[in-house]
Protein backbone atom coordinates (compact mmCIF):
# COMPACT_ATOMS: atom_id res chain seq x y z
CA UNK A 1 0.00 0.00 0.00
CA UNK A 2 3.04 2.47 0.96
CA UNK A 3 4.48 1.92 -2.48
CA UNK A 4 1.16 3.00 -4.88
CA UNK A 5 0.38 5.53 -2.07
CA UNK A 6 4.23 6.89 -3.29
CA UNK A 7 3.39 6.17 -7.18
CA UNK A 8 0.32 8.09 -6.61
CA UNK A 9 2.06 11.08 -5.31
CA UNK A 10 4.24 11.17 -7.81
CA UNK A 11 1.38 11.28 -10.61
CA UNK A 12 1.34 7.81 -11.40
CA UNK A 13 -1.70 6.81 -13.07
CA UNK A 14 -1.82 3.26 -12.02
CA UNK A 15 0.75 0.62 -10.85
CA UNK A 16 1.63 -3.10 -11.96
CA UNK A 17 1.92 -5.11 -8.92
CA UNK A 18 4.93 -7.44 -8.15
CA UNK A 19 4.56 -10.57 -9.47
CA UNK A 20 6.55 -11.52 -6.01
CA UNK A 21 2.98 -10.64 -3.70
CA UNK A 22 0.98 -13.24 -2.91
CA UNK A 23 -2.24 -12.80 -4.67
CA UNK A 24 -4.14 -11.77 -1.30
CA UNK A 25 -1.63 -9.21 -0.77
CA UNK A 26 -2.16 -7.63 -3.89
CA UNK A 27 -5.84 -7.83 -4.11
CA UNK A 28 -6.15 -6.20 -0.48
CA UNK A 29 -3.42 -3.21 -1.63
CA UNK A 30 -4.76 0.13 -1.49
CA UNK A 31 -2.82 3.34 -2.59
CA UNK A 32 -5.56 5.28 -4.56
CA UNK A 33 -4.68 4.59 -8.47
CA UNK A 34 -5.63 1.23 -10.39
CA UNK A 35 -3.76 -1.35 -10.04
CA UNK A 36 -2.65 -4.64 -11.66
CA UNK A 37 -1.00 -7.97 -11.97
CA UNK A 38 0.27 -10.17 -14.89
CA UNK A 39 -1.84 -12.85 -15.28
CA UNK A 40 -0.25 -14.16 -18.68
CA UNK A 41 2.76 -14.32 -19.59
CA UNK A 42 6.33 -15.50 -19.12
CA UNK A 43 7.82 -13.87 -15.97
CA UNK A 44 11.51 -12.56 -16.27
CA UNK A 45 13.79 -14.62 -13.97
CA UNK A 46 17.23 -12.46 -15.01
CA UNK A 47 18.70 -9.44 -16.76
CA UNK A 48 22.25 -9.66 -17.78
CA UNK A 49 24.81 -8.34 -19.80
CA UNK A 50 26.26 -11.22 -21.48
CA UNK A 51 24.06 -13.23 -23.16
CA UNK A 52 24.15 -17.03 -21.70
CA UNK A 53 24.03 -17.74 -25.53
CA UNK A 54 26.90 -16.16 -26.85
CA UNK A 55 29.19 -18.71 -25.74
CA UNK A 56 27.19 -21.63 -27.21
CA UNK A 57 25.22 -21.06 -30.32
CA UNK A 58 26.98 -17.28 -30.85
CA UNK A 59 25.30 -14.06 -31.91
CA UNK A 60 26.09 -14.37 -35.46
CA UNK A 61 22.56 -15.82 -36.18
CA UNK A 62 20.55 -14.14 -33.17
CA UNK A 63 17.65 -12.68 -34.04
CA UNK A 64 17.36 -11.42 -30.43
CA UNK A 65 15.26 -14.62 -29.51
CA UNK A 66 16.82 -17.35 -28.14
CA UNK A 67 16.85 -20.17 -25.57
CA UNK A 68 18.43 -22.04 -23.13
CA UNK A 69 17.72 -25.55 -22.22
CA UNK A 70 18.69 -26.85 -18.68
CA UNK A 71 20.25 -30.42 -17.42
CA UNK A 72 16.54 -31.74 -17.67
CA UNK A 73 15.44 -30.58 -20.92
CA UNK A 74 13.42 -27.98 -19.81
CA UNK A 75 14.09 -24.54 -22.12
CA UNK A 76 14.08 -20.72 -21.01
CA UNK A 77 13.60 -18.11 -24.07
CA UNK A 78 15.94 -15.29 -23.83
CA UNK A 79 15.14 -11.86 -25.55
CA UNK A 80 18.46 -9.82 -26.40
CA UNK A 81 18.00 -5.95 -26.36
CA UNK A 82 21.17 -5.24 -27.64
CA UNK A 83 23.32 -4.30 -24.50
CA UNK A 84 21.83 -6.75 -22.00
CA UNK A 85 19.58 -9.98 -22.12
CA UNK A 86 16.40 -10.99 -20.17
CA UNK A 87 16.01 -15.03 -19.22
CA UNK A 88 12.42 -15.77 -18.96
CA UNK A 89 10.34 -18.67 -16.92
CA UNK A 90 10.24 -21.85 -18.83
CA UNK A 91 5.96 -21.83 -18.33
CA UNK A 92 4.05 -18.86 -18.53
CA UNK A 93 2.01 -17.67 -15.64
CA UNK A 94 -1.83 -18.21 -16.53
CA UNK A 95 -4.73 -17.07 -14.18
CA UNK A 96 -7.72 -16.60 -16.49
CA UNK A 97 -9.37 -19.50 -14.65
CA UNK A 98 -8.78 -17.88 -11.22
CA UNK A 99 -11.03 -14.35 -12.26
CA UNK A 100 -13.07 -15.09 -9.22
CA UNK A 101 -9.71 -14.67 -6.94
CA UNK A 102 -8.84 -11.27 -9.41
CA UNK A 103 -11.66 -9.13 -7.76
CA UNK A 104 -10.26 -6.25 -6.03
CA UNK A 105 -7.91 -5.72 -9.24
CA UNK A 106 -8.61 -2.97 -11.76
CA UNK A 107 -6.66 -4.35 -14.54
CA UNK A 108 -4.54 -7.52 -15.85
CA UNK A 109 -1.15 -7.36 -17.48
CA UNK A 110 -0.80 -9.96 -20.09
CA UNK A 111 3.01 -10.36 -20.60
CA UNK A 112 3.42 -11.66 -24.21
CA UNK A 113 7.83 -13.21 -25.43
CA UNK A 114 7.72 -15.74 -27.81
CA UNK A 115 4.13 -16.25 -28.95
CA UNK A 116 3.43 -16.85 -32.57
CA UNK A 117 0.67 -14.41 -33.76
CA UNK A 118 -1.84 -17.51 -33.96
CA UNK A 119 -0.54 -18.03 -30.15
CA UNK A 120 -1.28 -14.18 -29.16
CA UNK A 121 -4.72 -14.64 -30.61
CA UNK A 122 -5.63 -17.97 -28.54
CA UNK A 123 -4.86 -16.48 -25.57
CA UNK A 124 -6.69 -13.49 -25.80
CA UNK A 125 -9.50 -15.98 -27.06
CA UNK A 126 -8.82 -17.98 -23.79
CA UNK A 127 -8.80 -14.80 -21.47
CA UNK A 128 -11.77 -13.51 -22.78
CA UNK A 129 -14.04 -16.86 -21.89
CA UNK A 130 -11.61 -17.79 -18.81
CA UNK A 131 -10.43 -20.83 -19.97
CA UNK A 132 -8.80 -23.46 -17.68
CA UNK A 133 -4.75 -23.09 -19.56
CA UNK A 134 -3.81 -25.58 -22.53
CA UNK A 135 -0.26 -25.59 -22.32
CA UNK A 136 2.18 -26.22 -19.02
CA UNK A 137 1.77 -23.36 -16.62
CA UNK A 138 2.99 -21.94 -13.59
CA UNK A 139 0.30 -19.75 -10.70
CA UNK A 140 3.77 -17.80 -10.08
CA UNK A 141 4.15 -16.84 -6.60
CA UNK A 142 0.35 -15.34 -6.14
CA UNK A 143 -0.89 -18.48 -3.99
CA UNK A 144 2.51 -18.81 -1.98
CA UNK A 145 1.47 -17.22 1.43
CA UNK A 146 4.52 -15.97 3.22
CA UNK A 147 4.72 -15.78 7.22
Amino acid sequence: TGSVKSAAGFNAKAAVLSFEMSLSDAVHTGGGIPKGIISYGRLPLMLTRNCPNKNGKGCKNCNGISKITDRKGIEFPIMCRGEFSEMFNSRPVWLFDRRNDLKGLDFEVLMFTDETPQRVFEVLDALRKGASPDIDFTRGLYYREVY
